[in-house]
């Protein structure tokens, strides 16, 4: 990550008169090394090398890669592009990762976290209801082996140990320092509903992982939550 920031990868660059397919080649190369960072730094509970806050470059754009198919695609899944998907699920879980890094500082800042984690928990709901139905991430649904490729099978553990993610990310505040009984007057009924949605959906998202494990075959370990 470090030799793609000094290349200028987190950047796009006008100035080198690249094609349209060579660009996005170059963002594909930087949202790769982006992936592998941050699935790494929460793997290690470290701080990713790089911040979203630095990164300059557009989303991978599958209509200017015509042709070219995401690595152990099968035929149901052909013409969805599970990189990007892939992409913006990393882009939510980074910004939850923030969150269990920043701790004492969260805790400072008291119920704007809270909204905050709230507002990742939307959004990665909104992900998830804007994948298409064939490699949708489902609790209740669990795909025979046979039917999913590894990437289709890492974007739906990488989904669930998201969930989890932010459960641990809102289980902070029941803490000594600051529980959740003591903020409830101040937040409203829709955010303490969200808060209580949180340890229902990691424990749908913990079997539904355990459900998956006949999948794992021939899954990097570092998929695996």
């Amino acid at each position: 990550m470090r030799m793609i920031q000094l290349l200028g990868f987190h950047k796009e660059s006008p100035d080198l008169e690249l094609s349209p397919a060579e660009a996005e080649q170059r963002r594909r190369i930087f949202w790769t090394a982006f992936l592998l960072d941050t699935t790494s730094s929460i793997k290690a509970k470290q701080h990713p090398a790089l911040e979203l806050d630095n990164i300059q470059v557009h989303l991978p754009d599958e209509n200017l890669l015509r042709g070219v198919r995401d690595l152990n695609s099968t035929h149901a899944v052909d013409n969805i592009k599970i990189f990007k998907l892939r992409v913006q699920l990393a882009i939510i879980e980074s910004r939850v990762h923030r969150h269990l890094l920043n701790r004492t500082y969260d805790r400072v800042q008291g119920m704007s976290t809270i909204n905050e984690i709230s507002q990742l928990r939307d959004e990665l709901t909104a992900w998830r209801d804007a994948v298409p139905p064939a490699v949708r991430p489902e609790y209740h649904l669990h795909p025979n082996p046979a039917s999913l490729s590894s990437s289709v099978t890492a974007l739906h553990l990488a989904y669930y140990d998201c969930v989890g993610m932010i459960r641990a990310a809102a289980e902070l505040y029941n803490s000594e320092e600051i529980r959740i009984s003591n903020i409830a007057q101040h937040l409203p009924s829709p955010a303490m509903d969200r808060l209580g949605f949180f340890t229902d959906n990691c424990a749908r998202a913990a079997r539904a992982t355990l459900a998956m494990t006949p999948c794992l075959e021939t899954l990097p370990l570092v998929e695996i939550w």
